[in-house]
C-alpha cells in the first residue's frame, strides 16, 4: 500500500510544502523543511510524526485527512522534525490478519486447532497453551468472582501461567483489532462511572504514584487501547 502525505510551512497557497511517499524522513530541517508546520494532509496510509528530529520526542499518529493546525493531531506546538509511515507486513488475499495456535497440553503438545477469529466457548477442546503467529489476542477466564481476561502479542505460552492466567480453564479468545488513536481512559471511584475520576493519557505503573487514592470502582475507555 502506497502511503502519501504533505506537510504545509504556512496557510498561504504558494508557501512551502514537503511531500513524502513511501519514506522515512528523520530530519525535515535538513529534507528544505522548515522549523514550522502548519498543516497536514495524509493522503493515503498511516504516519507516524515526531516533535524532534530522528524519530524523537512526542508521537503523533496521523491518519487520512487533514490536520489544520497542531490541536488537530495532537501536539503542542507546530513543530514536527521527522515523520515516517508505518508499513503493515504484507499479506496474502487468504491470509489471515489474526491467527493463533492452541493445544489442548502444555509446552505445545496434544492436539492442536488454529484460530483466526474469535472462539466464544470451549467445551470438548480445553487448551492450555499458545502460539500466537499473527496479531493481538484476549484471553478470558474465570476469575474467583468475575470473569477476567489477559492480553496475548505475538509469542509463545507453554502454559497458562504464562499467559498471566491464574485459572486452570479458558473460556473464550478474542482478537484485537489496531485502533490508531490517542489513548485515553477515566478510572472512577464509584460504579456506573461516578464520583472522583482520574483521567490517563500515558501508561502508569500504579495510580498511588498519581496521589488519588481509592479503589477503582468502574472504568470508561475513551479511545485507544
Amino acid at each position: 500500500m502506497e502511503s502519501k502525505v504533505t506537510l504545509f510551512e504556512t496557510d498561504e497557497e504558494n508557501g512551502k510544502v514537503l511531500d513524502a511517499v513511501n519514506q522515512e524522513i528523520p530530519d525535515l530541517e535538513w529534507a528544505g523543511f522548515g522549523l514550522v508546520t502548519r498543516s497536514v494532509n495524509v493522503k493515503s496510509g498511516v504516519w507516524v510524526a515526531y516533535q524532534q528530529k530522528y524519530f524523537c520526542g512526542e508521537q503523533y499518529i496521523l491518519e487520512k485527512g487533514k490536520y489544520k493546525c497542531f490541536l488537530d493531531w495532537g501536539g503542542t506546538s507546530e513543530t514536527i522534525m521527522s515523520i515516517r509511515p508505518i508499513k503493515l507486513e504484507p499479506l496474502g488475499d487468504h491470509q489471515p490478519i489474526h491467527w493463533i495456535k492452541a493445544f489442548d497440553n502444555i509446552h505445545f503438545q496434544g492436539s492442536c486447532i488454529d484460530f483466526t477469529t474469535e472462539a466464544a466457548d470451549f467445551t470438548s477442546f480445553i487448551p492450555l497453551s499458545f502460539k500466537v503467529l499473527r496479531g493481538c489476542w484476549l484471553l478470558y477466564y474465570q476469575g474467583e468472582t468475575a470473569v477476567e481476561q489477559c492480553v496475548l502479542e505475538e509469542d509463545l505460552y507453554p502454559d497458562l501461567a504464562s499467559c498471566g492466567c491464574s485459572a486452570t480453564k479458558v473460556k473464550s479468545l478474542k482478537p484485537v483489532h489496531h485502533v490508531f488513536a490517542e489513548p485515553m481512559i477515566s478510572l472512577f471511584a464509584l460504579e456506573n462511572c461516578e464520583g472522583k475520576e482520574l483521567h490517563l493519557q500515558e501508561a502508569t505503573s500504579s495510580i498511588l504514584n498519581k496521589d488519588f487514592h481509592f479503589l477503582t470502582q468502574s472504568i470508561w475507555v475513551k479511545s485507544g487501547m
